[in-house]
């Protein structure tokens, strides 16, 4: 049997990333979606450093294959730049 928060958590990082990739990827990005996405980044951020601290492995609750502050972070950063 798996936990019962376990679905929760695995649906809840994955909508904030989808909501992450969603706002870098708007071709006119305002100031205001940069914020977004930062904010999101950090939020994921933090719930990887939380997994880890109580050793919850990432890839059970979708919070594997990704760096919030290299994915979200450094493409802000890119697009800021062009």
């Amino acid at each position: 049997m798996t936990h019962p928060y376990k679905a929760y958590i695995h649906d809840l990082a994955s909508i904030i990333r989808e909501k992450a990739n969603k706002s870098i990827s708007i071709e006119s990005c305002s100031d205001f979606e940069s914020g977004r996405a930062l904010a999101y980044a950090e939020i994921l951020s933090i719930m990887q450093n939380q997994a880890d601290s109580f050793e919850i492995p990432r890839n059970k609750i979708g919070l594997d294959g990704f760096d919030p502050m290299c994915d979200f972070v450094n493409s802000e950063v890119n697009k800021k730049a062009k």
